[in-house]
């Protein structure tokens, strides 16, 4: 089942290693307890005293207890964001893949020590490394908690980032119009959520020596932060 974003929930559940040995952690923004992802389009309104501007259309959201992910490995390190980064996964397309069994493969490979494309190799991290994937029907699933900072393997400091990954090479391959709807959409709720500032919404290029997002999201990603920060429409 997905969870729905419909309402702004303080605290919640989070896997308990993460909860219990991070107790100077920021509350999460997340409520996980029942299974159900809840977010609220009012958190504009609480956070900023104005009316949200965008749809009040939800936005279904696979939670990680839906997609079953393990607790994290290790110990993670807690931020405040203040960025929102947009990635892509650098890896072919798989439509007729489950966004589930996508996520399952992430993590697996995320909490392993692994070979790259380039010959390097790749530590084992405690979790995921982006807090929101974007699978290429539009599928969006929840990631790492918004709360801990993500990982990379690339030359820059991820912490105070929302990183938010769509799922294909776009260095050959087109963003599908779903996966783009879909970035929008989630690009505007963590901009009213956490109140980034439009100097800080960018891609992994903006911050580090990489091909990632690819240029064909490159391409149109004028018109994605365009729409996002004019309010998801």
């Amino acid at each position: 089942m997905f969870g729905v974003i419909s309402f702004f929930v303080f605290g919640g559940a989070r896997d308990a290693l993460a909860k219990d040995s991070m107790p100077g952690a920021r509350p999460a923004l997340f409520g996980l307890g029942s299974g159900r992802l809840v977010f609220g389009a009012a958190i504009a309104f609480f956070l900023a005293g104005t009316a949200p501007s965008f749809a009040a259309e939800p936005l279904p959201i696979l939670p990680r207890t839906d997609w079953g992910a393990k607790a994290p490995s290790m110990l993670m390190s807690p931020q405040v964001p203040t960025h929102v980064t947009f990635h892509h996964s650098a890896a072919k397309q798989r439509p007729g893949k489950s966004a589930a069994s996508k996520m399952l493969s992430l993590q697996r490979f995320s909490q392993s020590s692994e070979k790259l494309a380039d010959g390097r190799t790749k530590k084992a991290w405690a979790d995921v490394p982006y807090h929101f994937y974007i699978a290429a029907d539009g599928t969006v699933a929840e990631g790492r908690d918004v709360s801990f900072a993500g990982d990379t393997n690339t030359d820059y400091d991820p912490s105070g980032h929302i990183s938010i990954v769509l799922e294909g090479n776009f260095e050959n391959e087109l963003p599908g119009e779903a996966q783009i709807e879909a970035a929008i959409s989630l690009g505007h709720l963590m901009v009213a959520a956490y109140q980034i500032d439009a100097a800080n919404f960018g891609y992994h290029q903006h911050h580090a020596s990489t091909a990632c997002p690819g240029a064909n999201f490159v391409k149109v990603w004028p018109l994605v932060r365009e729409r996002i920060l004019a309010g998801g429409g």
